[in-house]
């Protein structure tokens, strides 16, 4: 939850994209995720999964955003990381375990990392400083 908190007091918009099932958004609801973001989408629902560019193209109409100012960080790298990538949004892998990547990739090691790797991402953007619609 602080993750989240830290994150969303940067102003970006914030989400979760599951490969989940139907009962996912309502487990999410009730660890209190769901109140955390902005948008919550699971695959079940939406009728294609990571990787398919459909589901970060329906991601990006539900955030209003176009990919160039979408950003994911997945746990999955071939399903979540290479799928976003293709689908031209920014991505970092999150790996715990400190796997070898496969390819390069920005990564984080720790869910504590994140917000400043979303800081640099944002930061990055084109785009007066502060403004909604880099992020």
């Amino acid at each position: 939850f602080e993750v989240l908190e830290r994150v969303r007091a940067l102003g970006v918009v914030t989400g979760i994209l599951s490969n989940g099932t139907l009962g996912m958004e309502n487990c999410l609801r009730v660890l209190g995720l769901a109140e955390q973001v902005d948008v919550v989408l699971v695959s079940a629902a939406l009728g294609y999964e990571k990787p398919d560019a459909q589901v970060f193209r329906l991601a990006e109409e539900a955030v209003g955003f176009a990919a160039s100012h979408c950003f994911l960080v997945g746990d999955n790298f071939w399903a979540d990381v290479a799928g976003a990538r293709r689908a031209g949004w920014g991505t970092a892998w999150y790996n715990p375990e400190g796997r070898a990547l496969p390819k390069p990739a920005e990564m984080i090691n720790r869910l504590e990392d994140f917000p400043a790797l979303v800081e640099r991402w944002v930061s990055a953007l084109p785009g007066p400083a502060g403004s909604k619609h880099r992020r």
